[in-house]
Formats: structure tokens, sequence, C-alpha cells
């Protein structure tokens, strides 16, 4: 039957936690009129939502996305067939493909960078051409790439869609079938682009200018952060409610669309994930004997990756190793450069700003990476290496190079497991990053324990369940509690009890967190404390 629920407009209808700029995700509120009205926009702008129910959508998309919220509703309200690739299939293109044959799956969205790998690992007559609906987002959208697409089958669709996360998902959607260059399209129904100058002035068609979007899509703002909220969502001086202060630089084109050109300031997305240039840089200046630095998002070998430069003040040496260990203690992994650069001074432009397109590119040194005798090497070993030096493009490869330190990322991770699996290996995708190194790698077994369930005995477990009942409720006792000794702080149940612990109690809490991914353990119970509760929770509590 039809649940009898009232819902209004101004409802929300999800709260979503953006990846953060600065390692520390934000909660944007969306309302439910924009989730509406984002479906019914897609009804008009997605020709394959007219043939019925006749289509099959392949799901790779992660559940926290927002890319998930509109791949189910849009797909279920058109009565279409989802299948979701577990994250083996997700992450394994072979498995993909095998995925794509069974169901005959027709449709997905996904991110560029996902599909590439997709389409590189590709077998001879891949079903990948069966897929005749692609919708693209999240990033942007190489031409070459799009036209590569449309040479596996030429009846196959590329849309491109655009839309931050304070957006009901997305603002902006376009066939890209006959256009003569990308674009994300116009602005979706009841919702308005605006291209503006630093004064918030309309600039003319053609010229570059800040996005701003408004209409029903905006949402409501950030959980718990009102200043910020304000900073971002303004008054809407064109029009009714209010508009939302991108951040994206753009351009109207002269037939009506919209052009995304990057980010106005230093906050960047790489893979998907956004990044503030300015964090990273202002930690490697933390660094004693660095004086200044830059990052800068670069190309290398068709990958891009992020590359740090510093100069120091002459009081100390400083090595590029130092810089990356340093970063890899307080900043997410995504978020540490692959490459580090000493520089003897920074490059200015006239005005005295740092010219970032006269930085150089990193030099590979094949020197640096000490290469082991082969008969060090046992068989799983030597097979890794080449497969490492494959992937990276490196000749030469130690035992214990960590595979992060010498530019590998989550996007290589991947490739690496793909190719790491033609060779009978039988680790994860997460080994990779719990195992960094050919020796650890390598020396890791699954040894899978089967564990009969039918003859598991469960009366110990019952005896504790007839306890769980409201009887039992006089038998518990009270305790005045002092300090306590708390584990499993960093997670979300742990990070809770602790939460509660510290607004009831005056004592002081001893979290036992250890060391993960080399982040040390107060930069992960500080980053999960912050996630939840805010920086300024931290700081009234930190010293409990």
């Amino acid at each position: 039957t039809k649940p009898d629920v009232d819902i209004k407009m101004d409802d929300l209808s999800y709260l979503i936690y953006t990846s953060g700029s600065t390692g520390v995700p934000k909660g944007v509120m969306l309302n439910q009129v924009g989730l509406t009205n984002m479906a019914k926009a897609m009804t008009k702008a997605l020709d394959y939502l007219h043939d019925g129910k006749i289509h099959t959508l392949l799901s790779v998309t992660s559940t926290p996305f927002d890319i998930f919220v509109y791949e189910i509703i849009v797909s279920l309200t058109h009565g279409q067939r989802i299948v979701m690739a577990n994250n083996a299939e997700h992450r394994n293109p072979k498995l993909l493909e095998k995925l794509m044959e069974k169901y005959n799956t027709d449709v997905m969205t996904v991110t560029p960078s996902l599909m590439k790998i997709v389409y590189d690992n590709r077998s001879e007559n891949s079903p990948l051409k069966l897929v005749k609906n692609m919708v693209f987002g999240g990033e942007p959208l190489p031409e070459k790439f799009v036209k590569n697409l449309k040479a596996l089958a030429d009846d196959i669709t590329v849309f491109n869609i655009y839309g931050p996360s304070e957006i009901t998902i997305l603002s902006n959607v376009q066939n890209l079938n006959g256009e003569p260059e990308i674009t994300t399209g116009p602005p979706i129904m009841n919702t308005q682009i605006h291209i503006l100058d630093k004064n918030l002035k309309r600039v003319p068609v053609g010229v570059v200018g800040e996005i701003y979007i408004s209409g029903i899509q905006v949402g409501v703002g950030y959980l718990g952060k009102p200043e910020l909220t304000r900073e971002k969502f303004l008054p809407n001086k064109f029009g009714e409610g209010r508009m939302y202060k991108s951040g994206d630089i753009g351009r109207w084109t002269f037939d009506g669309k919209i052009q995304c050109l990057g980010r106005i300031d230093n906050q960047i997305k790489l893979r998907g994930l956004r990044i503030e240039l300015g964090e990273i840089e202002s930690k490697m200046e933390q660094y004693p004997g660095v004086s200044a630095s830059i990052v800068n998002k670069i190309m290398i070998d068709d990958k891009e990756v992020l590359c740090g430069y510093y100069v120091t003040d002459g009081t100390i040496d400083v090595t590029e190793t130092e810089i990356k260990i340093y970063l890899k203690k307080y900043l997410p992994q995504y978020m540490v450069p692959s490459f580090i650069v000493h520089l003897e001074k920074m490059p200015y432009t006239i005005n005295r700003k740092i010219d970032r397109k006269a930085l150089p590119m990193p030099k590979i040194e094949e020197d640096s990476f000490k290469e082991e005798e082969p008969d060090k090497f046992d068989t799983a070993e030597l097979k890794l290496q080449q497969i490492w030096k494959n992937v990276l493009h490196l000749k030469k490869i130690s035992l214990e190079d960590n595979f992060f330190d010498i530019g590998g990322d989550s996007i290589s991770a991947i490739k690496m497991e793909i190719e790491a699996l033609k060779y009978n290996f039988d680790f994860e995708y997460a080994d990779i990053f719990k195992y960094p190194t050919i020796k650890e790698l390598a020396g890791k077994r699954n040894d899978k324990v089967e564990e009969n369930i039918a003859e598991y005995d469960y009366h110990r477990i019952d005896r504790v369940l007839e306890r769980n009942n409201i009887l039992n409720i006089s038998t518990i006792k009270k305790y005045q509690v002092g300090n306590i000794l708390l584990i499993g702080s960093t997670g979300y149940l742990g990070v809770h009890i602790l939460d509660e612990y510290l607004k009831r109690h005056r004592g002081i809490v001893y979290c036992l967190v250890r060391r993960k991914n080399n982040e040390e353990p107060l930069a992960r119970l500080k980053q999960k404390i912050v996630f939840y509760f805010g920086n300024e929770y931290f700081e009234e509590y930190k010293d409990r």
C-alpha cells in the first residue's frame, strides 16, 4: 500500500557529505522539491527514458556520492532495472564485462576516469559496446575520449552532466551527439545559471566568469555551519530565492550552453575528489626549514597527479622524502603529492605572484630507485616487480619501495590489481594500501578459514540474549564513571560513545588508536572527531 507520509516541498530529501576541500567533509542539506525537479528534468533531457521499461542500468557508483541517488531515483521512477556492481566488479574491468554481458546492461552513469580504465582494459569483443547510453559527471570529460567511445559503436549516446554537491545532484545536462565541442549544456528546468564577475555583475556571452546557480535545485545549506552557508548561499539578485557560489569558472556559448573551465581559486578536482591546494601548501610550510611552497596539478604519462614544490630558509637541509613522510602523517592519501620538488627559488610573474606555469616538471630519475639483484627475489616478487614497472613506467623498483611514494595512486592501484590477476595473485584492492611494498604484497596470503555455520554452537549466545528483557533492567547498576580507556574510538560507534562521555562526565579519556596507512594515531582521531562534530568541538575537548 501507498505509505501515508505527508511530504512537503521544503522537507529534506537527503544529507550528503562532500569530499571536502580540506579533507574534512561538509554536510549539505538538499530538499524534496529539488529532487523531484531533477527527476522530471531528466525525463526531458535523457532520450532513452522515453523508451519505457526496456533498459538496464549498471551501477558502479559508490553509495556516498549523490550520483548514486540520481541513478536510483531516475531509473526506478521510469521502471528500469538496476544491476549493482560489487566492489570487486567495480574495480575489475573483466568482471564488469561479465556483468554487462550477463544482464545485457545498456546504461551507465560514471566518471570519465573510471570509464577509461574499463575502456583501456576491454576485451577483444567487449560488451562495453552494448552500453548505448553513457552519462558522465564528476570531472571534466575529454573530447578525445568521447571520440574513442563513439568508435566502439556508432549508436552510443554520450551525455555530460554538471552540478556541485550543493545543488540537488545536477544543474546542467547535454547530449553530446552531433555537438562541435564539449559543454555541460543549458541549465535544466526551474534552474538558472549566472556567469558573474567579481562584483556580481553579469559578463557578456563568451566571457569567462564565476558560475552561480539559482532556482529550486539549490540546497538548503551546510549542516551546523551557518557562517559558511551565508558565504556560499547568497541572496539571488536576479530573482527569487538564493544562488550558490560554485567557485567554478565558465562561460556561455553563443547557442546558450555552459562551458566549464575549472576552478576560480586553487581548489581542484582530482579523480573526483575536491582538493584545496592551499591546505597542502600550508601543511608543507609547517615543516621546519621550509619557507615557501606551492602545489600544482600536472600531467605525467597522461595521468593527473599532484606535484609539490618548496624552497628552504637555508637553516637546515630538507629532503623531498622528509616532506612526503611528514605530509602522510597529517593528510589523507589522496592529498599527498605524488612528486615533491625542491627549488632554489620560486618563479614569480611581473606582479610578484608565483608563476605556476613556470614551475618545472619533476625529473623522474631512474637512479633514485635502487634495484635489487634478481636472485634476491622469489617468483612472486619478480612477477609483481614487473607489473609495477609496467603500470608506473619505471625501469628500477626495489622490494622496499612504497607504491604510493614512486608515483602510484588510487587509479594506478586499480590497474595494478587488474594486471596482478593475470598472474594469479590473490589480493584485494584494499591490500595495496595495507601492504604497499612488493615484499609485503607478494608475501601476503589469503588464508581463508571456511566455517560451517550450520554446525556453530549458538547456546552461549542464546544464554546472553535470554537476559535481554525488560525484567533485567532492575538488575542493572549505575556506576560513577571516572577516567576511562576507550578502544575503537575512530569507528562510528566509538566516536559517539566518546562524545556522550565528554558531554556527561568530567574524567580523562585514554583512546587506544593504532597507526594506519602512515597516518599518526592523533591525526586519525582528530579527523574522525572533526568529521562528526566540527573543529570547535575538538578544540573544546582536546585536553581531555
